[in-house]
């Protein structure tokens, strides 16, 4: 006879509470540190002010995926530039994420790809910013399920 399997269901709730209590690594890079602070307050404002409105709970599972994927980074301790090639295009679905729910939050639930990587190529040479726009391309097309020619928007 089998024993029998436990299964153990969260609350969107309680996954968000166990998310903000996370510890950051001592050790962690300012950017890391930035981008989790950021990420962390929009969360709490998020689930303060809009516990039960559609497009608020659309951005808290996109907040949550941004914080989860910035946790499971290998190496927190190296800048984005340092790690490249391990973590690079995850730390760029972070920031994709997080620049598209503060993108839907500021502009009324509008927003489009060219305004995420107009954000994030700021200050980059041009080699890094056409790896940049391939990045951008991948983790929209990853979160929306649309081209990166579309707009994106959440209908209520």
């Amino acid at each position: 006879m089998l024993p029998s399997a436990q299964v153990k269901i969260h609350t969107r709730k309680q996954h968000i509470n166990n998310l903000l209590s996370r510890q950051l690594p001592a050790c962690t890079s300012p950017e890391y540190r930035q981008e989790h602070f950021k990420i962390l307050c929009m969360l709490r404002l998020l689930g303060d002010m809009h516990p039960k409105d559609a497009r608020a709970i659309w951005m808290i599972s996109i907040l949550s995926a941004a914080l989860e994927t910035l946790h499971s980074l290998d190496d927190p301790t190296s800048t984005p530039t340092d790690s490249f090639r391990k973590d690079n295009g995850r730390w760029t679905e972070v920031l994709v994420r997080r620049i598209m729910a503060e993108l839907l939050w500021e502009a009324g639930g509008t927003v489009e790809s060219h305004d995420i990587y107009e954000t994030l190529k700021e200050g980059r040479t041009k080699a890094a910013s056409v790896r940049l726009h391939e990045q951008v391309r991948r983790s929209w097309e990853a979160i929306t399920g649309a081209d990166i020619s579309t707009e994106f928007s959440i209908q209520l």
